[in-house]
């Protein structure tokens, strides 16, 4: 697999749409470093503690509080921000940053929802070095973004498209590639770790769809 995926297809990052579908745990196989996302790193050098990862708290939190947790923050972003895409809200692609204000609240798009929920998470208690973000894409939407939080239930996604919290596995995507929990500036590509996911035949579909957005 390409390891640089995002110098060509960062500007096709704004499909941010709605749906929705319940849960299950799982998990990404890490591959090889791949460059960021080009609007992660521009809101990394406007806007460093955005990107850090700040020592815990302590808060001990149980399975089952944060699992709730989630769930409530998750819905409630997707609830308050009016989701609009980049080149409506800035006139250009992929611009990462935190929804902005307007006279009537809040709008964004997918990474904009996925940054307010991480931040919201980290203030309540949950280590940063558990929430991720990571890059998917599907052939009706293109490329997008969520928040990948690392549980005792396994890796549950924060997705803009739904108000659920969705098991890994259960997510509609092919996962290209995800945050580093010990270096928020590292990003690796990913594969999935699941016999069925991984088997050759999706594996090399896989591939053959980053190869098509390289191209």
């Amino acid at each position: 697999m390409k390891t640089a995926i995002f110098a060509v297809t960062a500007f096709m990052l704004s499909a941010c749409a709605s749906a929705s579908i319940p849960s299950r745990g799982g998990a990404l196989e890490i591959g090889a470093e791949t460059t960021p996302p080009h609007g992660f790193v521009a809101m990394c050098a406007k806007d460093p503690a955005l990107c850090v990862n700040p020592r815990s708290q302590g808060t001990s939190l149980s399975a089952a509080e944060t699992r709730a947790l989630l769930t409530r923050v998750n819905r409630r972003v997707n609830a308050v921000v009016r989701q609009k895409q980049d080149a409506v809200l800035a006139g250009a692609q992929d611009v990462w940053r935190r929804p902005v204000a307007d006279a009537v609240g809040f709008t964004g798009d997918c990474d904009d929802l996925a940054t307010e929920k991480r931040l919201e998470l980290i203030t309540a208690g949950v280590p940063a070095e558990n929430l991720t973000y990571a890059l998917a894409y599907r052939r009706d939407l293109g490329l997008h973004v969520v928040l990948i939080a690392s549980t005792a239930d396994g890796d549950l996604v924060l997705d803009s498209r739904t108000p659920y919290v969705t098991a890994l596995r259960e997510a509609p995507y092919v996962w290209l590639a995800r945050q580093s929990a010990a270096d928020p500036m590292r990003w690796n590509s990913v594969r999935p770790a699941d016999a069925a996911a991984a088997s050759p035949e999706r594996v090399a579909q896989q591939d053959h769809r980053l190869d098509t957005l390289q191209n």
